[in-house]
């Protein structure tokens, strides 16, 4: 048995990240951006990717570091409207706002 990629959608994301995480070169960030971008999960956030954190400090703590924990539990507060979020802050960011 392998990896059915295709049932990856009918999974919750914590079964989906059950069955890659433990993939040879496959970490937290591979499975964050499979559910935001790959999947369209709206609750989603690549935390640990270094634009979207720079994004978050940006627009949110004056550019000050936080952890990737900091920056997960920041943006629970957007839930299903995570992802779209992320985007427009990374978008914001790359037009210099």
């Amino acid at each position: 048995g392998g990896l059915d990629l295709y049932k990856l959608q009918n999974l919750s994301d914590e079964e989906i990240a059950e069955q890659l995480l433990p993939l040879h070169g496959v970490g937290r960030w591979t499975v964050d951006w499979l559910l935001a971008r790959g999947l369209g999960r709206g609750n989603a956030i690549a935390a640990g990717d270094l634009g979207v954190r720079k994004a978050i400090q940006h627009f949110y703590f004056n550019g000050e570091s936080q952890s990737e924990d900091a920056i997960r539990s920041f943006a629970q507060r957007w839930g299903d409207f995570t992802n779209l979020a992320v985007h427009y802050l990374l978008t914001g960011l790359a037009l210099g706002s």
